[in-house]
């Protein structure tokens, strides 16, 4: 079973998420954050966009990379080998989050960023 659990800051993603980890099963029970930075590039993108911005489409479209090779990365090394195994997979974010985040804070349409 994969759940995700979306939601701005504050809303009870975390609390939620420990109540589902204590109630299924806690030895087969797998939860992850939003980001792993299991690529150091894009990990440094992410963090330079959060901390500078983007200012012009060059850098936004770095940035969509960044979190699109993140989320890839989250998924090969974590969810997917995680569900294979049998595990439930819990998430504190996933990918509407990262959507709704490109669009607000670095200009990216939301269709563009579905496409990726």
């Amino acid at each position: 079973m994969f759940i995700v659990l979306e939601g701005v800051d504050g809303t009870g993603k975390s609390t939620i998420r420990q109540r589902l980890f204590r109630e299924l099963d806690p030895t087969m029970t797998f939860t992850h954050g939003k980001h792993a930075w299991f690529d150091i590039t894009a990990a440094r993108e992410i963090i330079h966009s959060r901390t500078f911005g983007s200012q012009d489409f060059k850098t936004r479209d770095r940035v969509l990379r960044a979190y699109m090779t993140d989320k890839t990365k989250v998924a090969q090394k974590l969810t997917s080998p995680a569900l294979a195994a049998g595990y439930h997979v819990i998430a504190d974010r996933y990918a509407l989050s990262d959507i709704v985040y490109l669009n607000v804070l670095h200009d990216i349409p939301i269709n563009v960023a579905l496409e990726k």
